[in-house]
C-alpha cells in the first residue's frame, strides 16, 4: 500500500515483565508449535491502533499525541528510538 503506514500508539513494558512473558512464551510454544510468537524485544501494550495513515496524517497524529501526552509525567526516563512522549510510544511499520 504505497504512501500508507500502519500506526499505533503503545506503552513500553518493563524489562522484567518482558522477560517473564518470554518465559511463558517458551513454555506455551511447546504446546502450540504452529503459533507465530512475537519477539520479546517487540512486546508492548497497544493503547490505540490507528491503522493505515498517509504521511500527513502520521505527522498530525504524532503532533496531537505528543501535545496530549505532554501533561502527563513519564513512567520512566528510558529513551526510545521511536517517536515518544517518555512513556508512550507512537510506533509505525511500513
Amino acid at each position: 500500500m504505497a504512501g500508507k503506514t500502519k500506526v499505533f500508539i503503545a506503552c513500553d513494558i518493563p524489562e522484567v515483565v518482558r522477560k517473564k512473558c518470554a518465559q511463558i512464551q517458551t513454555q506455551l510454544a511447546e504446546e502450540l508449535p504452529k503459533v507465530k510468537w512475537v519477539n520479546p524485544t517487540q512486546m508492548h501494550i497497544t493503547l490505540l491502533f490507528l491503522g493505515d495513515v498517509n504521511d500527513k496524517q502520521l505527522y498530525e497524529a504524532c503532533s496531537m499525541a505528543k501535545k496530549a501526552l505532554s501533561v502527563f509525567p513519564a513512567f520512566t526516563d528510558r529513551k526510545s528510538t521511536r517517536l515518544n512522549s517518555s512513556h508512550i510510544t507512537i510506533s509505525y511499520a511500513v
